[in-house]
């Protein structure tokens, strides 16, 4: 009797110690650990409790996450590394320096000379349309429209892009066929669809108006002549590289404010540079990667070979319309675009286009993130623009 109960003691902690072990398929039960590993044993304690509480069913353990061998914390998988939270925070951090081009170097007299041409309608062939007709500061530097308005109202094909820090681009129009700004600058000038302006009119108008004569000449005093193609499009590129974001709460949360944004938001960047995927396109402090994309839209708009070009997500919240052909009208149906993996199956979709099965909760906590890229931004004053003739 006495054997047959030292038998059953030997089962019962037996099957006590089975049900200790992690499961492998157990989910919830491993993402509560890495989580909360990421909340205690980090060196600086600055995770949410609403991350603390994910399970791993929603994150995805298997693809994302991993638990560290040789130290507790989590770590999170971004382009093939393996990074703590603030690791992949400090990848977010804004730059110091505005980076110009040899070429084109910067001076506040070519940026002012650039804002002034912006601004000016003469640039359009029945001077009534601007750069700044399509970009307007008071929109975020859109046009709040679905696609842009034209040379003599056209419905043109594209969404207006916003203008938002180009300076750190180096691919534009949608379709990333310029290389640079100063490539792209002139093009929507000289465009039937859009500004309708023949360049050598331009110049004659120009030349004719003696402040942009003297201001040319001062600009760019090396040059004969100084008023050409070439400096319009130097001039326009460089105050162009002027539009940058503000500080945005997102930045003074990267900057150590933990009261910066909300726990939702937190929880929204975690999934961005995870289980969303948004990351593998929309990165680094600009959030976008430079590079054109098929990301599976309804669109006969052939792109580059069915590409287009990625966007800043600062100040998203600020655009009524989405995508480059305006087909979205909330950031909510674009976050619901992507977690569906697109519409259209192309050979030339992008690899991470694939269904996310985002809850609910996700989705809001990524356009809550999103939010937090929005900055207040200072009034853009509409320079005076020369009227004066120019003597012969």
């Amino acid at each position: 009797m006495a054997r047959n109960l030292s038998i059953a003691i030997i089962i019962l902690c037996v099957l006590s110690a089975i049900a200790f072990i992690p499961n492998p398929l157990n989910r919830e039960t491993q993402s509560t650990r890495s989580l909360a590993a990421l909340g205690k044993a980090s060196p600086i304690q600055t995770v949410s409790p609403l991350l603390e509480k994910l399970t791993d069913s929603r994150w995805q353990t298997e693809s994302f996450f991993r638990l560290q061998q040789d130290q507790p914390e989590l770590r999170y998988k971004l382009r093939s590394e393996w990074l703590s939270l603030e690791e992949v925070k400090s990848k977010y951090r804004r730059p110091q320096i505005i980076p110009s081009p040899p070429h084109n170097t910067f001076t506040n007299e070519k940026a002012a000379l650039g804002k002034k041409l912006f601004f000016d309608p003469i640039l359009s062939g029945h001077n009534n349309m601007s750069c700044a007709s399509c970009h307007s500061p008071a929109r975020s530097w859109t046009d709040g429209k679905p696609t842009a308005i034209g040379n003599e109202g056209k419905v043109l094909a594209r969404r207006t892009p916003t203008l938002w820090n180009l300076a750190w681009g180096y691919r534009f129009f949608w379709d990333g066929r310029a290389q640079t700004l100063e490539d792209q600058a002139l093009g929507p000038v000289t465009s039937p669809d859009e500004m309708n302006q023949e360049m050598d009119e331009l110049i004659e108008e120009i030349g004719s108006i003696r402040g942009y004569v003297e201001e040319f000449s001062r600009v760019f005093p090396h040059d004969k002549p100084a008023i050409s193609p070439k400096n319009i499009a130097k001039s326009i590129a460089t105050f162009e590289r002027t539009i940058i974001s503000s500080y945005a709460p997102f930045d003074y949360w990267i900057e150590g404010d933990e009261t910066a944004i909300s726990d939702l938001a937190k929880e929204g960047f975690v999934l961005f540079n995870s289980k969303g995927r948004c990351v593998h396109c929309h990165s680094g402090w600009n959030f976008n990667a430079l590079t054109v994309h098929d990301i599976g839209l309804k669109s006969e708009d052939p792109g580059d070979g069915g590409k287009f070009r990625v966007p800043t997500l600062r100040n998203i919240s600020e655009r009524d319309f989405f995508m480059h052909d305006g087909s979205f009208s909330s950031l909510e149906s674009v976050i619901e675009f992507y977690n569906r993996g697109g519409d259209v199956k192309r050979p030339t979709i992008d690899e991470q286009m694939m269904p996310l099965e985002l809850s609910l909760h996700e989705k809001e906590a990524i356009e809550e993130f999103l939010s937090t890229l929005t900055s207040t931004e200072p009034i853009v004053e509409v320079p005076k623009i020369p009227r004066n003739i120019a003597k012969k």
